[in-house]
């Protein structure tokens, strides 16, 4: 369980189908190239402005330019007052409310709820040890899922691939391990590096991939 519950700025991830993709301005074609900008759906009636950022095994990432709202990682099992005791929701992505919001076409109110335990304000805490914010803000129990065809239309769902992620373990999670490691999943030294692990030092983004491993599950 959670010692903190998360709110999540949601800066939205998309990888997208097409190797060839081009947008076309004024019958002008322009090559779908990395840091390219396009406008694909809508949050709140807002246009969502993406940019393409890497091409990996799953295809072309693209990211929304902006922060688009806020939301709670997950909601408390029980209510804030439930005899004065705080319990935080699961750290676990694919049990989470807001992954089931992201993947949901459904209408506000009629989104199925992971344990059957929507995000209302009453479930979503604040004042904890480590993060301040006000309690009971950014529910979204009631709020139509993400794909909603309000927010995509059909032909822009078409573009956007199904792929799943990998998930970093804990101590206390170690038996849930798939990628063949059974240690917690944490900072490293890099082999044949010829850094010393008890030194601390800044790694490079292209590093990233061998300075962190550990136990992870999707």
């Amino acid at each position: 369980m959670l010692k903190i519950q998360k709110i999540l700025a949601v800066i939205l991830t998309i990888t997208v189908l097409y190797a060839g993709m081009t947008i076309t301005v004024n019958a002008e074609p322009i090559d779908f190239s990395i840091g390219t900008y396009l406008q694909m759906g809508k949050y709140n009636n807002e246009p969502i402005l993406w940019r393409y950022m890497a091409d990996d095994e799953n295809g072309k990432l693209i990211v929304s330019d902006k922060i688009i709202c806020f939301k709670a990682f997950d909601a408390s099992v029980k209510d804030a007052n439930a005899d004065g005791h705080l319990v935080y929701g699961t750290n676990k992505w694919k049990e989470s409310n807001i992954r089931t919001w992201l993947n949901s076409y459904a209408e506000g109110g009629d989104i199925i709820w992971p344990r059957n335990n929507p995000p209302t304000a009453k479930k979503i805490h604040g004042n904890n040890n480590a993060v301040q914010y006000e309690e009971g803000k950014y529910p979204y129990a009631d709020e139509k899922g993400f794909l909603h065809i309000d927010n995509l239309t059909l032909s822009e769902r078409r573009v956007m691939k199904t792929v799943s992620q990998w998930q970093t373990l804990n101590g206390s999670e170690l038996d849930l391990s798939e990628n063949g490691c059974n240690r917690i999943y944490m900072r490293g030294f890099m082999v044949g590096s010829g850094r010393n692990p008890r030194v601390l030092h800044t790694v490079d983004v292209s590093e990233l991939g061998e300075a962190f491993q550990g136990a992870m599950y999707r």
